[in-house]
């Protein structure tokens, strides 16, 4: 794996086509193509195709390009993740976007791997693991979950935690292919499923 120093970064909202233009020119380290905060809501449209345009354009040296996405929880985010994947050669790639949750039906989407973010925090334990149950036998490859494993960080009424190692108790007998991390965020967790090989 390469490393790269990031000794300075420059945020620029993607919307502004002169900026980008500078930033080719500019001495960074790193360059990120805001769609988020930096854009209006009426203008992030145009802001992803300009940002998509400059990727494909290139120009940027040695400089690393990032593309700072809006959440997937607002109207925007998911149409931002699908151009970033096919202008970083991903054609394949397709992203959609739906509340599995509410909808299991949902789950007949053909997809290669589900990712749950945030919506299973709301689940009481037996809903948690059925509904990873069902995801990861609807994926082909398997399935990508982050939950709260901290009390103190599932405060709110709404919200529920998970004890880390119960959970991976549970991805186990699904599958041998478990990978976990829980450097993030104290007390967020996120664990991958795959799909034993065949």
């Amino acid at each position: 794996m390469t490393s790269r120093p990031r000794r300075s970064a420059l945020y620029m909202p993607a919307s502004n086509a002169r900026a980008i233009e500078k930033a080719r020119g500019l001495d960074c380290d790193v360059i990120i193509l805001d769609l988020e905060d930096a854009v209006a809501p009426e203008a992030k449209p145009a802001a992803r195709a300009q940002a998509m345009e400059a990727v494909k354009a290139g120009g940027f040296g040695r400089r690393e390009l990032v593309i700072r996405c809006n959440g997937l929880d607002t109207p925007w985010g998911a149409e931002d993740l699908a151009a970033a994947a096919e202008k970083k050669r991903l054609p394949l790639c397709k992203i959609i976007r739906g509340d599995f949750v509410q909808d299991p039906s949902l789950l007949v989407i053909d997809a290669d791997v589900l990712f749950y973010s945030g919506s299973l925090n709301t689940m009481n334990e037996q809903s948690f693991y059925d509904c990873l149950r069902a995801g990861f036998a609807a994926a082909k490859l398997g399935i990508a979950f982050n939950f709260l494993s901290s009390k103190s960080l599932a405060a709110s009424p709404h919200l529920t935690w998970h004890q880390s190692d119960k959970v991976r108790d549970f991805a186990q007998t699904l599958s041998s292919r478990v990978s976990f991390w829980d450097d993030y965020l104290p007390g967020d967790s996120t664990i991958a499923i795959w799909k034993e090989k065949p």
